[in-house]
């Protein structure tokens, strides 16, 4: 299994995460109208096994969504629905960046800024 940094390994089974969060419920409700009022294309970051990521793709967007979970990636993609996203893993993720979030996040866009110039 991945190797995240401790405060992310309740995050490393997919089978548990999807036990423990479920299907979308008033989140995915919340995503999917901002979805629908931006329209356009989603970024979905930290998609884990994809709960909001499939949610919105059913609602008929054009779904990227990224982790650094090649566990949580393989899970979501085998999902119903799955072959309508686009799955990404961030390989080289700035997981020592743990608690700078500011940093975190510029090293967030300058891998996206690379991947979708």
């Amino acid at each position: 299994p991945d190797r995240l940094v401790p405060a992310l390994d309740e995050f490393a089974d997919p089978v548990r995460y999807d036990l423990e969060y479920g299907l979308p419920g008033a989140d995915g409700v919340f995503y999917r109208s901002l979805a629908d009022r931006t329209g356009g294309r989603v970024l979905d970051l930290a998609t884990g096994t994809g709960r909001i990521a499939l949610e919105l793709a059913r609602g008929g967007h054009d779904v990227t969504a990224v982790d650094v979970s090649e566990a949580m990636l393989g899970h979501a993609a085998g999902k119903p629905g799955a072959e309508d996203v686009t799955y990404l893993e961030m390989k080289g993720a700035p997981h020592y960046l743990e608690g700078h979030r500011q940093e975190a996040l510029a090293a967030v866009v300058e891998w996206l800024s690379k991947r979708f110039p």
